[in-house]
């Protein structure tokens, strides 16, 4: 009677264990191959796409916070999402952007970096003003990533 009782436990033991192998196998295999495209690293190596959208903005207005940060209000005229994600904004949002510049490993903003001379462009930039660029969402907000005057 004992004997029966632990073979249909181990019975039972393997097939459940048999199914759980087989649901993680297929996840992994699901997940093998990263997607292409930009991403940014996480942790133990794994990658995320960034949720970023390419923007056509008019300016509403700019806060200089200091030399080189500001706030950007803008209205969008357009957002189309990146590498084959949805966009995060969408056209008629009104939104406030701040400048995600480039920086050195002490998280020094570079002026001398073009892409950072692009954003800075933009702290003198006025009322009715037209950009294009690319924005994203993070934690602190919407930040605009990189951007240029048509």
């Amino acid at each position: 009677m004992i004997n029966r009782a632990l073979l249909a436990l181990a019975v039972l033991t393997s097939l459940g264990g048999c199914c759980s192998t087989h649901r993680g196998e297929k996840a992994l295999s699901e997940h093998a191959t990263p997607p292409q495209g930009n991403r940014i690293a996480g942790q133990g190596g794994a990658a995320i796409k960034r949720n970023a959208a390419e923007i056509v903005a008019v300016v509403d207005s700019v806060q200089g916070v200091d030399d080189m940060n500001y706030r950007l209000f803008v209205r969008l005229s357009s957002a189309s999402g990146v590498e084959g994600m949805d966009s995060p904004a969408s056209a008629g949002q009104s939104i406030t952007l701040v400048p995600d510049y480039a920086t050195d490993n002490q998280g020094n903003v570079d002026p001398s970096n073009a892409r950072n001379k692009r954003l800075m462009s933009l702290h003198s930039a006025g009322k009715g003003d037209q950009i294009r660029g690319t924005i994203s969402l993070l934690s602190k907000g919407w930040v605009l990533v990189d951007a240029r005057k048509p």
